[in-house]
């Protein structure tokens, strides 16, 4: 269990960091881009602090 856990999580983390490359694809002006990016940062920070 904690095994399939760690491989989730390692994949959260390769889609983050994808969807943090395509980010430059995105208008900065929009405020939906804003939220997205916080959420990602969000979700990030959650991985890191091992609360998952």
């Amino acid at each position: 269990m904690e095994q399939m856990i760690e491989v989730k999580k390692t994949q959260l983390e390769s889609v983050l960091t994808l969807l943090e490359r395509a980010e430059y694809l995105l208008p900065d002006t929009d405020s939906r881009v804003i939220d997205y990016r916080q959420e990602v940062l969000n979700i990030k920070e959650l991985l890191k602090s091992d609360k998952v």
